[in-house]
């Protein structure tokens, strides 16, 4: 049916094309049958090593290896960058300056210390935060 509305180019061709790149890489490929359908299986070679075979230069890949090399996302990092700002923040501050609720500033600070960026030195009422990470 996808073949007739034009949605698959081709019966077949996707497993043809795993076949010849795995030949053409060395990497012995089997399928098995299943009640609901196929799987593919990969062997590695017995001299395997582990190595990342993402290229920096790539830029398909660069969102990938955003994620990878930075263990933060964006709200971490304003609530980081607001820190910086203002070592002695409240949730309130830290809520209205990101833009996010005080139940969201609670769990991402409890894990920004779970990490090792920051820190809370003192009281509750007159302490502050230090920033750990580097800028």
């Amino acid at each position: 049916m996808m073949y007739y509305c034009k949605d698959i180019e081709s019966f077949g061709t996707g497993l043809q094309r795993i076949v010849r790149a795995c030949e053409e890489a060395g990497i012995k490929v089997a399928f098995k049958q299943m009640s609901l359908g196929f799987s593919v299986i990969f062997y590695r070679p017995k001299n395997h090593i582990n190595v990342d075979v993402i290229r920096s230069d790539d830029r398909i890949n660069d969102p990938i290896n955003d994620l990878l090399n930075d263990p933060l996302n964006k709200t971490q990092n304003a609530i980081i960058a607001a820190l910086r700002q203002n070592k002695t923040a409240t949730y309130e501050v830290l809520a209205t300056a990101v833009g996010v609720s005080t139940a969201t500033i609670k769990r991402h600070l409890k894990r920004l210390q779970e990490l090792g960026m920051i820190e809370r030195v003192g009281s509750k009422k007159d302490g502050h935060w230090i920033v750990k990470q580097p800028e």
